[in-house]
């Protein structure tokens, strides 16, 4: 099991933090598909833990909004399972995973994104009246920055 040490005050642009992006444990970003009902009153779309394709259990939910448009968001890696929904309006995402480095820019038609721990994550150029929602699958107390990766099992096999 990996697991991510703290360092409070880490700066988005330390050798070490760079370093340990490029070798976290994760497969890419998931793309999740949410239930939509629209009739004349509006639309209504659905985040479902049970079947609905989020693959944890949310405990905590934010909103970002009213990011002016030459500013950015995160510029961290996550620590915790999130799906980010972007209710109104667009942004960009860009993701560094196992799987590389990924841009897509993110709108209500694009569903939810999964990001698993680990997860390097920069939101920006966002579109004016842009609102996100994201679940978290830790309380914010419980969440932290990373600065570097810590192999949990290999250190737990020494005397």
């Amino acid at each position: 099991m990996a697991k991510w040490r703290y360092s409070p005050g880490a700066g988005h642009g330390q050798p070490a933090l760079k370093e340990a992006i490029r070798h976290m444990p994760n497969r890419g970003l998931t793309f999740v598909k949410l239930q939509e009902h629209s009739d004349e009153r509006g639309r209504m779309r659905i985040v479902e833990v049970d079947g609905g394709g989020l693959p944890f259990v949310p405990v905590r939910s934010f909103i970002i909004s009213d990011v002016p448009s030459d500013k950015s968001r995160a510029g961290h890696a996550v620590s915790c399972d999130e799906l980010l929904v972007v209710a109104q309006g667009s942004c960009l995402i860009t993701a560094r995973t196992g799987a590389g480095l990924e841009e897509h820019r993110l709108t209500p038609a694009t569903g939810g994104v999964h990001l698993r721990p680990g997860t390097w994550l920069m939101l920006s150029e966002f579109e004016p009246g842009t609102i996100m929602v994201s679940y978290a699958s830790e309380r914010y107390e419980e969440t932290r920055f990373f600065e570097e990766y810590v192999d949990l099992e290999r250190l737990q096999k020494k005397p």
